[in-house]
């Protein structure tokens, strides 16, 4: 079983990939989520629920895309 910052950096890694060499700036204006909150959830990281949907929108995923299976990753 992970801790609660490790499935949360595995989610990190997987908004990382999904960026495609985007920056968290472009994922800010694409959410409308302000770019410090994004960058402070980023760095903990602590991601919201809220955010976490609206990210997945931004980049065309769906929430499940950055969150099935993370559990049981190794």
């Amino acid at each position: 079983m992970h801790t609660r910052n490790e499935v949360q950096r595995r989610i990190r890694a997987r908004i990382d990939d999904a960026l495609d060499g985007r920056s968290w700036r472009w994922l800010a204006r694409r959410t409308g989520v302000p770019w410090s909150t994004l960058q402070w959830q980023a760095t903990k990281p602590r991601f919201t629920a809220t955010n976490l949907v609206r990210i997945a929108q931004a980049l065309n995923l769906r929430p499940s895309d950055l969150l099935d299976g993370i559990a049981e990753e190794e």
